[in-house]
């Protein structure tokens, strides 16, 4: 009888089963569907990032061209309505629009010694409307 069961046990293989190497398949491909997902999204948010800092820097050189622009330029463009609006500024694949505004300050007294500007940087990335707004004092040069 002892020989009889030797003979049994001799007889299973050690191995993998078929379902055994079908759920590891599955846990390494999901493994590496989150891990390119994951990747993907970073990438995206990279892309963003730039093209903020680029709108950033659009905004920046603006309020240097406005602190060396003579207080009558500065005026006229108080005066327009909706503001000064340039658009298709392209920087690198994308195209921007920038709108500044200047007003007045809150203390009506300070109208001739300073202004308020507000400058908007607008781009479409990824089907959304993306924007930087950023907003400085000017001061009349003696």
């Amino acid at each position: 009888m002892i020989k009889i069961i030797k003979s049994v046990n001799h007889n299973f293989k050690r191995g993998n089963t078929l379902i055994e190497i079908i759920i590891a398949t599955v846990i390494f491909l999901a493994s590496i569907i989150a891990g390119l997902f994951f990747f993907s999204q970073g990438r995206v948010d990279i892309n963003l990032s730039g093209s903020y800092r680029q709108a950033k820097e659009l905004v920046d050189a603006q309020f240097e061209i406005l602190r060396e622009a003579h207080w009558n330029d500065i005026l006229d463009i108080s005066e327009m309505e909706e503001g000064l609006i340039e658009t298709g500024l392209k920087v690198g694949n994308v195209t921007f629009t920038r709108t500044t505004i200047i007003e007045s300050p809150e203390n009506e007294n300070l109208d001739d010694y300073m202004q308020v500007a507000k400058v908007k940087v607008e781009w479409t990335e990824k089907g959304k409307t993306q924007e930087i707004e950023l907003e400085t004092v000017i001061a009349r040069a003696k």
